[in-house]
């Protein structure tokens, strides 16, 4: 009730929606988007289910500890002693990574109630908590070699639906071993469906409005 009053008063009376809602109703205009696209484009549905996740990404807060690995970090005190605030502040951008917040977005987003309320029909097929967020990342560079090389994806991402899979299992036959590696660890369009649907409702209860006891 207080997200459609919020909703009301933007039409009623020109009062302005909250900055969150704004940007989880973007987010859910992505994933109405994969949801018309399901069945007809399955590569352009999991396009749209990676953007919705990417705008819900850029609503959460992260600890510098949380976007840069040990590594990064002490390369980045070594240019703020030796070249000052402004160059370290410089290079901190540059290594501002959108792959690694959309992964701990979703990450942090999923909870156990999320694991245990799996569709799948077989366990086999679920996602797993101890391999979830390689998953994220890996459908992220999915995403990225589709818009950077073109590769088509779509029968990878399907091909266990009658299962009502969430994950792919086995390698493929043929392509380089990266590819194989790729294709190995994804999730299917049914898997991110329920991660994006998930996880934007998730959004909504810890940053607009409380939804359900089990997004908690």
């Amino acid at each position: 009730m207080p997200i459609l009053e919020a909703v009301f008063l933007e039409i009623n009376e020109k009062v302005r929606v909250s900055p969150k809602l704004e940007l989880a109703f973007a987010a859910g205009r992505f994933y109405l988007q994969a949801l018309q696209l399901f069945e007809s484009d399955p590569e352009l549905a999991f396009l749209a289910l990676v953007n919705a996740g990417e705008v819900i990404a850029s609503g959460l807060e992260f600890s510098e500890e949380e976007i840069y690995d040990a590594e990064t970090r002490e390369l980045l005190a070594e240019v703020n002693e030796k070249l000052g605030d402004a160059k370290a502040e410089k290079v901190r951008e540059r290594f501002f990574q959108i792959r690694r917040r959309f992964r701990i977005c979703l990450c942090k987003l999923v909870n156990t109630a999320f694991f245990a309320g799996s569709e799948s029909q077989d366990d086999l097929f679920r996602f797993k908590a101890e391999d979830f967020g390689t998953r994220i990342t890996v459908a992220y560079d999915l995403r990225s070699i589709f818009l950077h090389a073109g590769k088509t994806f779509g029968g990878w991402v399907t091909a266990l639906d009658y299962r009502n899979a969430e994950i792919s299992i086995g390698t493929p036959a043929y392509g380089d071993a990266e590819w194989k590696k790729l294709i190995s660890r994804i999730p299917t369009l049914v898997g991110m469906e329920r991660v994006i649907r998930f996880c934007l409702l998730r959004f909504l209860h810890q940053e607009v409005s409380p939804l359900h006891e089990k997004l908690n």
